[in-house]
């Protein structure tokens, strides 16, 4: 009877310091992973969301679901955010150049930046075509030859943006704001410019044609050097003294609405 009392007590005993060794283990465990959660800026975006001011350079962030993420000041030059969800995320002052942003597919949009704040942001030829990036904010935003091909930017707002070079191709910026902008050797060849603020706009060596530009704001707007074949400027306001001026270059229809550019114009 003794023997089996002390068998059963050691047995007790064993198990007890085994439950103990194995939660001890599992704590260092959980300790390590918390610690390179801190320290590894990739599984922080990912597990919090919030990384300011850390550097994210030629890393994998692709399918990530990031929204409303603050990247803040963050270093993302060279990083993969295609197909990532990042509706509401802030990137203001985030250094980016030649990140890929898009959606990296002919036929989907799926990297969503719907809202998101790109203000002071840093995003020079990056990869943006394909995304969706309505109501984003790119206020005073450098973006130097990015690549907004066919993106949806309904709503954006570019005051202030520096934007030279930048390609739009086959993009929707309807109501946009590019209000006062010196839009330089801009492509907007085949975008949806309905409704835009374009008050104040220099367009300077831009292609805006095939655009559709129906009801868009182009009040105090310039044309030098600036390609509008086919281009559609139906209830477009326009000051009267340039309509004569693109009256002269003016020619074709456009393709999208059927719309000869001289009768969008009132040219006579």
């Amino acid at each position: 009877m003794q023997v089996k009392l002390q068998s059963k007590t050691a047995l007790t005993w064993i198990v007890m310091k085994n439950s103990i060794a194995l939660a001890t283990i599992t704590g260092i465990l959980l300790s390590a992973l918390s610690a390179y959660a801190q320290t590894d800026p990739v599984q922080q975006v990912r597990s919090t969301k919030e990384c300011r001011g850390c550097s994210l350079i030629n890393v994998n962030l692709a399918n990530s679901d990031l929204s409303t993420a603050r990247l803040i000041n963050a270093s993302l030059f060279g990083s993969d955010f295609s197909n990532a969800n990042l509706t509401g995320a802030n990137l203001s002052g985030a250094q980016a150049g030649e990140v890929v942003l898009d959606a990296r597919s002919s036929d989907r949009r799926t990297s969503n930046f719907t809202a998101a704040n790109f203000t002071n942001a840093d995003i020079s030829r990056a990869s943006l075509s394909r995304a969706i990036l309505d109501r984003a904010n790119f206020t005073n935003a450098y973006l130097l030859s990015t690549d907004f091909g066919s993106s949806r930017l309904a709503g954006a707002n570019f005051q202030g943006a520096a934007l030279s070079t930048a390609f739009f191709g086959g993009a929707d910026l309807t109501g946009a704001n590019m209000a006062n902008q010196r839009l330089v050797s801009v492509y907007l060849r085949n975008t949806r410019l309905d409704r835009a603020q374009l008050t104040g706009t220099q367009f300077d060596t831009s292609d805006l044609t095939n655009a559709v530009l129906n009801g868009a704001n182009l009040r105090g707007a310039t044309f030098a050097r600036t390609t509008i074949t086919n281009a559609d400027f139906t209830g477009a306001q326009i000051d009267p003294a340039i309509v004569p001026q693109l009256c002269q270059i003016a020619n074709g229809t456009n393709t999208i609405t059927n719309v000869q550019t001289r009768q969008s114009l009132g040219c006579r």
